[in-house]
């Protein structure tokens, strides 16, 4: 007969604890929804959307198109703010605006700007511009799906609401990982916005004209570079105010991000974090479930080799159990999350994407601790 000491009881229960609070304390555990009333109606006259290029002629001329030929119920203006000698792109708005007339306005902001980032002189610039009050803030690397997606994500822009955090999907040129870290990160940040938005790390937001000049837009955000569409959320936001325009027909595709994109985006969100408000309990929650999912593999790897060592077989049977168990339950939430946005990304790989994700996290840290901040700020004087 097996006998059951004291130390393998204890052994068991911790291996047992660790293992279902890193079930539970979970990024997918809890599956992203819609938060908008059903039969909600885009009541307003119309809606402006915003793009602020900077040397991204292409991606206009391919893109801009597909916003401009939406077949929408109501009227739809698209602003485009430019910067001054940038001629490849003066010559792609010059030849839309002729075939699109009334549809596409464009300005121009002198090309660099010293005590402002460019890119919020763009946005504000558009806001004052906009003959409407809601307005969807949009990349140019982004394009819609369909035709009905400004139908779609309209009816989020109610009077009941004052932000709309959209949905934006990197397209399958871009690398499994990156894809899926994308939709991890959203994930957390959409749950949380259902009550209190936090921030976001897609490039999708809509927000209202008059509220944007009544607290004088990026006030509180002016020397940083980047970071405009998470602190727009975190700024603006009101418990119970934010709608999620997760369902398919309003997600956006973004383009593959460059090697040097894809590192920027990191490190101007560290950046971008020193200015935002309510980010304790997002940090401690996403640092709770890195580490515990670390901690419990490792312990039940380490139960596993002592067991065999000292001819355990309970210990051993159940820190097996526990392995299959947390495997099985983080594999069946990511799998389903992640499905939901993106059904090309290998199930097989998704737990050992999610064990890297830490270690990257750490590394872009890193990058950021070595970097000269003056690269983060318009301030350099």
């Amino acid at each position: 007969m097996l006998e059951i000491d004291t130390l393998t009881i204890i052994a068991c229960c911790i291996v047992l604890f660790c293992t279902i609070a890193a079930c539970v304390f979970n990024p997918f555990f809890k599956r992203v929804r819609t938060n908008l009333t059903k039969g909600e109606i885009f009541e307003d006259e119309g809606i402006s959307i915003i793009f602020t290029p900077h040397d991204q002629a292409r991606k206009l001329e391919n893109h801009l198109p597909l916003f401009l030929n939406q077949n929408f119920d109501k009227k739809f203006q698209i602003i485009v703010v430019a910067e001054r000698g940038d001629n490849d792109t003066i010559d792609v708005l010059k030849r839309l605006k002729g075939e699109w007339g009334d549809k596409l306005y464009y300005t121009l902001i002198p090309e660099s700007s010293r005590y402002m980032s460019r890119k919020k002189l763009q946005i504000t610039l558009g806001v004052k511009a906009a003959h409407y009050n809601w307005i969807l803030l949009v990349d140019p690397t982004n394009r819609p799906q369909s035709e009905g997606w400004l139908n779609a994500i309209s009816q989020y822009c109610t009077h009941k609401n004052n932000l709309v955090m959209g949905v934006t999907m990197y397209d399958e040129a871009t690398s499994e990982y990156k894809r899926f870290e994308h939709i991890l990160r959203s994930c957390d940040f959409m749950k949380r916005a259902t009550k209190l938005a936090f921030s976001t790390n897609m490039h999708l937001i809509g927000f209202k004209k008059d509220e944007f000049l009544a607290q004088e837009g990026f006030r509180g955000n002016l020397q940083l570079i980047r970071g405009e569409y998470n602190f727009l959320i975190n700024k603006y936001a009101k418990r119970n105010g934010t709608l999620i325009a997760c369902e398919p027909e309003c997600i956006l595709l973004e383009d593959k991000p460059t090697k040097k994109t894809w590192k920027y985006l990191h490190l101007y969100d560290l950046a971008s974090k020193a200015v935002l408000d309510r980010t304790i309990r997002p940090k401690l929650w996403k640092n709770t479930c890195n580490v515990l999912l670390h901690t419990s593999l490792c312990l039940n790897i380490f139960a596993v080799i002592y067991s065999i060592l000292k001819e355990n077989f309970i210990l051993l049977g159940i820190a097996i159990f526990c392995i299959a168990l947390l495997f099985s339950i983080r594999w069946i939430t990511a799998n389903k999350a992640v499905h939901q946005f993106d059904s090309n990304i290998s199930t097989f790989k998704m737990p050992f994407y999610e064990l890297t994700f830490i270690w990257r996290i750490l590394y872009h840290k890193w990058q950021y601790l070595r970097a000269d901040k003056n690269d983060f700020t318009s301030h350099k004087l």
